[in-house]
């Protein structure tokens, strides 16, 4: 495992945690150290369903969402540590990061809730990664917008500031929509988020220093979360293969 040097993992008990971990473990990447934020979900329990069959159609790793956070955070890094989450201002978080000043923290929080000013100002960059191409997808649920609009999906590693979505972009990637019958809120989404994730990671593993570039304000928009109509139909499009064909008609695939 080669460890990327001086990285915090603030991992919130989710699938997108667990999907981010497991990419960097497939990847043979470490980090220095990982706190889980431990709060009850809505998921405990759930039993996720088999990837093995969608794997060779999908272009990027896809985890296995039953493995538990905290046994691959363990294989991740030397040292893991979980406090009990009542949020993110009253967790102790800020007390935690001011120990132990990490070089660069990777978030992967609960969502809809805000990183607060009081620990973006610590000087600690927060890498975030928001499956949608910045600044034009900026909001909630863009990748739906994304497959409707474009018949793909992008994805942009930032880091934070107050305003959200607005903060400098370290790397972008666009990907092929996901193959019939796959999760995408679970699995899909977080797969190509852990995976440009891992580009980031070990690019800053060779440089140990990112180099953003802020975003140009032309052309962007903000996303709401998607009604569920869009939604169901976006779905419905992928079941049938609709949105695959187009996205190999643009691409100029056969």
């Amino acid at each position: 495992m080669n460890e990327t040097g001086d990285i915090l993992f603030l991992a919130a008990n989710t699938s997108r945690s667990k999907a981010y971990a497991q990419a960097m473990e497939q990847a043979e990447l470490g980090v220095s150290r990982t706190l889980i934020l431990d709060k009850p979900l809505d998921e405990e329990g759930a039993e996720f369903p088999d990837v093995t069959n969608f794997q060779h159609e999908a272009e990027v790793f896809l985890p296995d969402l039953n493995i538990p956070l905290a046994e691959t955070a363990g294989r991740i890094c030397d040292q893991v540590d979980a406090i009990a989450y009542t949020g993110i201002k009253e967790s102790g978080i800020k007390e935690y990061l001011l120990r132990l000043e990490p070089k660069l923290l990777v978030y992967s929080g609960y969502g809809g809730e805000l990183v607060p000013g009081e620990l973006l100002s610590l000087g600690i960059p927060f890498l975030h990664i928001h499956s949608g191409w910045l600044p034009q997808f900026r909001g909630s649920t863009t990748v739906y917008y994304s497959l409707l609009t474009e018949y793909r999906c992008g994805v942009s590693a930032i880091l934070l500031e107050p305003q959200i979505d607005n903060g400098p972009i370290v790397a972008r990637q666009h990907y092929a929509p996901p193959p019939p019958g796959l999760d995408v809120d679970h699995l899909y989404d977080n797969a190509i988020r852990a995976d440009l994730l891992v580009q980031v990671l070990r690019d800053w593993q060779e440089k140990s220093v990112i180099n953003p570039l802020h975003q140009n304000e032309v052309d962007s928009q903000t996303y709401y979360v998607i009604h569920p109509v869009l939604k169901h139909l976006t779905l419905l499009s992928l079941e049938k293969g609709i949105i695959q064909a187009k996205y190999h008609e643009d691409s100029g695939v056969v």
